[in-house]
């Protein structure tokens, strides 16, 4: 099954709003009718996903959806929170083994970096 058709047929369920935000941050990973998922600088996000403004920061450990959430969330400003994990669920049910060993790979060197700093 194509990547394009795969994503139509399932946002047809939804309503139309949320099939509007789904699409487009999906169509940030699309390109040619080819799936691309970007590539990411694990000293970068964990700096993202630190809490500098609190008293005591603290950083939960991610693991591969969640790395790949944090990508989507990134590519769009939306305020729907379940949009974006849509687009996460559906890019994760069409990512390749070898996208998805990146992104757990990612979660992990991430995690090293949270635990290293605790």
């Amino acid at each position: 099954m194509d990547v394009i058709e795969f994503v139509v047929n399932n946002i047809n369920n939804t309503t139309c709003e949320f099939k509007r935000e789904v699409a487009k941050l999906l169509q940030a990973f699309i390109i040619n009718g080819n799936l691309v998922f970007p590539i990411a600088d694990p000293q970068a996000m964990y700096e993202n996903l630190i809490y500098k403004n609190r008293q005591n920061p603290r950083v939960k450990t991610t693991n591969m959806r969640n790395t790949l959430r944090y990508f989507v969330s990134q590519i769009q400003t939306t305020n729907n929170e379940h949009a974006v994990s849509k687009a996460t669920d559906m890019l994760m049910r069409v990512a390749t083994t070898q996208e998805k060993l990146y992104y757990k790979n990612l979660s992990d060197v991430v995690n090293k970096n949270i635990k290293s700093h605790r």
